[in-house]
């Protein structure tokens, strides 16, 4: 074999080992996908503000992770898909999680969603109640059998 042969055959597995090494160290992205709730409602547009800020596009996110805000019909689907395994994370009111978790609530005889894990409160929400003097509802477990 003359020296250009070899010259070329040498750079050849040096050319495909090199492209080898290049595609095992490209990792393949990891999805992360967030529940959030209709499009026309608070979460939605808060979900999309997460997911661009932890994507890792450029210099900022976490490399190699695409996140993407889902439209979802609420918590208890939020809770359904991440169980399911459909989604990855989701906005839930904390009544709704603390149900699935213990199993009570909404969630009485279906289980418990054990694996929940709390990532942060975005916000209290206050509720006020309101009722007319005549109605004797001093209290919200005054509430009970009562229409609302």
């Amino acid at each position: 074999m003359n020296i250009r042969k070899r010259f070329l055959s040498i750079g050849a597995v040096v050319g495909a080992l090199a492209l080898g090494v290049s595609l095992a160290g490209a990792q393949a992205p990891i999805f992360f996908r967030i529940g959030t709730g209709g499009t026309a409602g608070t979460y939605y547009p808060i979900g999309g503000l997460i997911a661009n800020a932890i994507s890792g596009a450029g210099d900022k996110g976490v490399t190699g992770l695409v996140s993407t805000a889902v439209a979802s019909n609420g918590s208890v689907a939020n809770i359904n898909a991440i169980q399911g395994g459909s989604m990855e994370s989701g906005f839930t009111q904390s009544d709704v999680a603390f149900w699935a978790h213990s199993g009570t609530g909404l969630y009485e005889g279906k289980g418990k969603v054990e694996d929940l894990r709390l990532i942060a409160t975005l916000y209290p929400e206050t509720i006020h109640l309101v009722a007319r003097k005549d109605a004797g509802i001093k209290s919200v477990a005054d509430l009970k059998g009562k229409r609302v």
